[in-house]
């Protein structure tokens, strides 16, 4: 039974253990009730999966109901009911009555004085207390089964590479930025945060990762998260989609962002540096273990750039453990009166995704340190960000596709990565671009996957490169600073964990 696309998030962890038995037949029944559930049917149909309609779900007699939401009406549903928690435990204050917690309402879990759900899944005994709270009816009904979703992160911990490279973090710190749902929550309470991370920090350094809870894109919708985030992303930062797997971004993070999600609880476990943005307020629960977590984990304030360089590294301990998995398998056959699996089904490891990673389309250049050498070289340490203002003695550099006019009109440098099939048509571009832009300095086109054309004023230059366009129009606008008899005609450039060399050739006719 699946009611919100959290629920079936959590309950994608569970049924792999009832999927592999030919003596099996998994269905799923969608209760439509909730403001969040509109487009499971079409997300479980796309899967493949058998649905039956909610209507009449009450007609039928199942040998096992697994549920991940209390808040549907599990007396319609015949068969011993399993409820799962659809996040890190019961630690927020349900919204129809705040003095339960979210997944524990008494209303809905007690029907004329009888527990309805067959068996209550708690990861760990201090739920328990939690359960005795809200009424000590649940307890016995309480099965202590451990979280499948933080053992399969903890079994994918060796994979963490392939998740990194696929997010092109290989050689950067990856900073992640998890946000639950409603006004207290991290882009509820700081919406500005992600811009703010993506725009101050190195963009050669970092990588910036977005991830938002299911109800905040069913809440305000794909098209409107876009736009409010089009600058951000712009300036490189990475969504993880409406749909998407937020597991592969906690195992390729360096450091979590968070607030009083059950993302923080995951992060925490599994040894990455976690800082608190939002702590939820009056939505979490006093004395639920999520409180005392929060309470001891470091803050976020508005010192961005130095808290997160300060964080220190993941302590990420790769051991596979013994997943808890066992527990609940056995629990779930017992129910089913059948005899379990000789080989309980593993956990798959998470998959590596394949995720957009946006290149920016503007950076704003600060020239750290130069060292002349001989023989016509030079060293440069550029520090790059993508903000779009200009600070200090720093300068933008911007892509032709930039949408933002203002932005295009203050660089000192406008660069392409379209190739052109000549040097005779690279130059006019690079002409036509600074007559197009005349507060530029210099302009930059791609001639092939070592060669560029520039032009300074109206002299046409090339170089061969060993960096991306982007990157090399940062070291040639230096170079056009200096002085015409202490130009170098070697540039080795280093910026974060980018590093290369520029070579300039000599002036052309072109």
């Amino acid at each position: 039974m699946v009611r919100s696309p959290a629920a079936l998030d959590r309950l994608e962890d569970v049924v792999p253990l009832l999927l592999d038995d030919r003596r099996l037949e998994v269905w799923f029944a969608v209760d439509p009730g909730s403001r969040f559930s509109g487009r499971l049917r079409e997300r479980l149909c796309a899967a493949g999966a058998l649905l039956l309609s909610w209507e009449k779900v009450d007609q039928y007699e199942f040998d096992l109901v697994v549920a991940a939401s209390e808040n549907s009406d599990l007396a319609r549903l015949h068969g011993p009911i399993v409820l799962l928690p659809h996040g890190a435990g019961y630690h927020r204050r349900s919204p129809g009555n705040p003095k339960w917690p979210s997944g524990l309402s008494a209303t809905a879990l007690i029907r004329n004085g009888r527990v309805v759900p067959r068996t209550i899944v708690v990861a760990s005994d201090d739920q328990l207390e939690v359960m005795r709270s809200v009424d000590p009816r649940l307890l016995p009904r309480a099965l202590v089964a451990g979280d499948p979703c933080l053992d399969r992160l903890r079994m994918s911990l060796p994979h963490r590479e392939l998740h990194r490279h696929a997010f092109r973090a290989d050689s950067r710190r990856l900073i992640l930025i998890c946000s639950t749902w409603g006004p207290f929550s991290l882009y509820g309470h700081r919406p500005e945060l992600a811009e703010q991370l993506v725009t101050c920090l190195p963009a050669d350094e970092y990588r910036v990762v977005l991830t938002l809870h299911p109800n905040v894109w069913e809440r305000h919708g794909r098209f409107q998260i876009n736009a409010w985030l089009r600058r951000a992303v712009a300036a490189g930062l990475i969504v993880i989609p409406a749909a998407g797997d937020w597991r592969p971004a906690v195992l390729a993070a360096d450091l979590v962002v968070s607030d009083h999600g059950s993302l923080t609880f995951y992060s925490a476990a599994i040894g990455l540096p976690t800082l608190v943005a939002t702590d939820g307020g009056k939505e979490v629960m006093p004395g639920s273990p999520m409180a005392d977590l929060l309470a001891r984990l470091p803050r976020l304030t508005n010192n961005h750039r130095q808290e997160v360089a300060n964080a220190p590294l993941p302590n990420l301990d790769t051991a596979v453990r013994t997943p808890t998995k066992n527990v609940l398998s056995a629990h779930l056959y017992t129910l089913l009166n059948l005899p379990g699996l000789q080989h309980t089904p593993a956990p798959a490891a998470v998959p590596a995704p394949d995720i957009e990673v946006p290149s920016p389309l503007h950076f704003q250049v600060k020239l750290i340190s130069v060292r002349q050498q001989q023989h016509g070289s030079a060293e440069v340490t550029l520090e790059r960000t993508t903000a779009s203002w200009q600070c200090g003695r720093s300068f933008l550099t911007a892509s032709e596709d930039c949408t933002d006019l203002t932005v295009l009109e203050r660089a000192g440098a406008i660069y392409t990565d379209r190739r052109f099939p000549t040097p005779t048509a690279a130059s006019d571009h690079a002409r036509r671009l600074l007559r197009t832009y005349p507060g530029a300095r210099i302009a930059i086109v791609a001639l092939d996957e070592d060669h560029v054309a520039f032009a300074v004023k109206e002299n046409i230059h090339s170089a061969r490169t060993t960096v991306p366009v982007s990157a090399t129009a940062a070291a040639v606008h230096w170079w056009s600073t200096v002085p015409l008899a202490e130009r170098p005609t070697r540039i080795q450039l280093h910026a974060g964990a980018l590093a290369g060399t520029v070579v300039i050739e000599s002036p052309s006719e072109a």
